[in-house]
């Protein structure tokens, strides 16, 4: 009996040392870790198939702006309707891996872009992205490019190219969360837009023709929902079941008291 006693007191202190725990997780953060390009052809329902041939892990193929859309497409309204470029996101909850800051690079097409580039004495990785190549809408080819260039996939000619690159340096600010899309020129007074080397705000579409598409740098805190779903929930039940160990546990000893007294 007190074996079976000890046992229960044991379960309900650890339960209610976890339960803090469990509703602490509803105040978790994510950052943006990783980011690169993935440039497919088809229907925009063929992301899912673009991701499987590049071998893109489940927990970072995260679109940036939500679902596969026009809404979330850097080669929008350039004359190439079947050919998309999402930004895929990488999470961490740990803000030292975050993603502190992004600036874009205007070259001439045919200039080479480097992979490293220096703004305000800190240093700026360019963003990598993978190419899907396939014939008659059959995925057979998955292509890395350590330096992506967003215009590259366009029909015709373009006057520049666009790269995109991104710090980790704490220096460079607050850790980033998430972007958010803006399109139009009417909206380049929006916040914290990516900007250029140059400082202004940076199109994705710039020298092409193409819809002006912006990014937004947001860095506020943002809720895990999907991540941690239910974990108020969880902290509820374990707290119930704190209470009902914790009362069998003073019945059972309440009763073998009883009986002694007896």
């Amino acid at each position: 009996m007190k074996k079976l006693i000890t046992f229960v007191i044991c379960v309900a202190l650890v339960l209610t040392l976890s339960v803090p725990a469990l509703a602490k997780c509803d105040n978790t953060v994510y950052y943006l870790s990783n980011l690169f390009a993935l440039s497919y052809n088809g229907a925009e329902s063929n992301y899912g198939g673009a991701c499987r041939e590049a071998n893109i892990p489940d927990n970072i193929s995260l679109i940036i702006g939500g679902e596969a859309s026009h809404e979330t497409d850097l080669n929008r309204g350039c004359g190439n309707d079947s050919n998309y470029i999402r930004l895929i996101r990488g999470n961490s909850f740990d803000a030292s891996e975050a993603i502190r800051d992004l600036v874009v690079l205007y070259l001439p097409v045919g200039e080479a872009a480097p992979e490293t580039i220096e703004r305000n004495d800190i240093c700026y990785n360019v963003v990598g992205g993978y190419s899907i190549v396939h014939d008659y809408f059959i995925y057979n080819k998955a292509i890395w490019e350590n330096v992506f260039g967003f215009n590259e996939r366009h029909d015709g000619t373009c006057e520049y190219e666009v790269y995109l690159y991104y710090t980790k340096d704490t220096r460079a600010g607050e850790p980033i969360t998430d972007l958010k899309f803006y399109f139009d020129y009417e909206n380049r007074n929006q916040p914290n837009l990516i900007p250029t080397t140059d400082g202004e705000p940076a199109n994705f579409n710039h020298g092409y023709g193409g819809r002006v598409t912006y990014l937004q740098i947001l860095r506020e805190q943002v809720d895990t929902g999907s991540v941690f779903a239910g974990s108020t929930s969880i902290a509820v039940v374990c707290a119930g079941v704190v209470v009902i160990l914790a009362a069998g546990a003073f019945v059972i000893v309440k009763s073998k008291k009883k009986k002694q007294s007896v």
